[in-house]
């Protein structure tokens, strides 16, 4: 009997799958390092904080704007160019030493 093979597409679903759930576990488990990190670098934790309310807010105003490019680009592009500057953040977040950083 021959063995069915998966599909690649079920692959890089699976991919898409795994890329998003590290990026959600990280942005969702910032409380974890908001001590740590405030005591470490002699922050407020509400200073520290702050940075997540800048990006919700800079999220909500620039989603309208990804939809409309997203019917110009194509999603390949983007993703890519998301995935890039997201891992790059992630790099830089964790070189930042102060407050200006992380809001930035």
């Amino acid at each position: 009997m021959k063995q069915k093979k998966i599909h690649y597409s079920w692959i890089i679903v699976i991919a898409c799958l795994l890329v998003a759930i590290a990026n959600v576990g990280f942005h969702n488990t910032v409380s974890i390092y908001v001590r740590p990190v405030t005591e470490d670098l002699g922050f407020t934790r509400g200073e520290f904080i702050f940075f997540r309310t800048i990006t919700g807010l800079t999220m909500a105003f620039l989603m309208p704007f990804f939809g409309r490019l997203l019917t110009k680009v194509s999603l390949k592009k983007m993703m890519l160019v998301g995935s890039v500057v997201n891992g790059l953040s992630l790099v830089f977040l964790g070189l930042s030493q102060n407050i200006w950083h992380f809001q930035l």
